[in-house]
């Protein structure tokens, strides 16, 4: 619902403030394993991106049924 209220949106800047966090991720995982030449770091960072995207699951399964239980 988030996602499509914002692609609807005329303000663009909502799209980017939704895209930000997963760019910073990515120039994280960049940076740790270009400059830092760190593996592990690049493995917890994806893990975290991951946990992000099973929380955005898990909070939209709460939304649907939360609607679905007042019949909205």
């Amino acid at each position: 619902m988030l996602v499509e209220c914002v692609l609807e949106s005329p303000n663009s800047g909502l799209l980017e403030s939704v895209l930000m966090p997963f760019d910073i991720y990515n120039d994280s995982a960049q940076q740790a394993l270009v400059l830092l030449k760190q593996r592990f770091l690049y493995d917890e960072i994806e893990a975290e991106v991951l946990e992000t995207c099973n929380l955005k699951l898990m909070l939209v399964d709460y939304m649907v049924n939360f609607l679905e239980q007042y019949n909205i």
